[in-house]
């Protein structure tokens, strides 16, 4: 009897805590993922939601430096979270070093127009800039074409924007 009693006391509050877990908001399960480089979040009408995941596939084009625009490359889906090293075009994989662009377009509920969003990215083991409607909003390490001209940085970085008319 005091077994079980001690059984429960100690394993009750995990099993509490992972059933909290499954079922909250923030987490995959409200079913939405990038598909060929967009996500409709339009669905969402409670401003208080929570977080959701990018996840999914978002466009890639990998070019040959910075000055170079992305309209004359070539656009594949790209699976996110991941890196482009894991992905190959035509049985070639990309370089390790050099340009990429992810790109994914986001529609936004009515609801969420004038409010403060944020973008949080995790600890990206690389240098990258992250750009919103052609604005930087952010940036972490230094991105280069090659191994000298790159200063990676590993941190995780949230980003906040205002939600206005785009």
């Amino acid at each position: 009897m005091q077994f079980s009693k001690i059984f429960f006391f100690l394993i009750g509050p995990f099993a509490l805590i992972i059933l909290v877990m499954i079922s909250s908001p923030w987490q995959a399960g409200d079913g939405l993922r990038a598909y060929q480089g967009k996500i409709d979040l339009r669905g969402i009408q409670d401003p208080d939601f929570g977080m959701t995941k990018l996840n999914g596939e978002w466009e890639f084009s990998w070019l040959q430096g910075p000055e170079k625009g992305i309209e004359n490359h070539s656009v594949e889906f790209i699976g996110v979270p991941g890196s482009w090293t894991n992905e190959s075009k035509s049985n070639q994989t990309y370089p390790k070093f050099g340009y990429g662009i992810y790109r994914l377009k986001v529609f936004l509920p009515e609801i969420w127009k004038k409010k403060i969003l944020s973008v949080s990215l995790g600890a990206i083991a690389s240098a990258y800039r992250i750009k919103i409607n052609e604005q930087i909003i952010g940036e972490c390490g230094t991105p280069g074409i090659d191994p000298d001209s790159i200063v990676s940085r590993i941190e995780p970085r949230v980003f906040f924007i205002f939600c206005g008319r785009r």
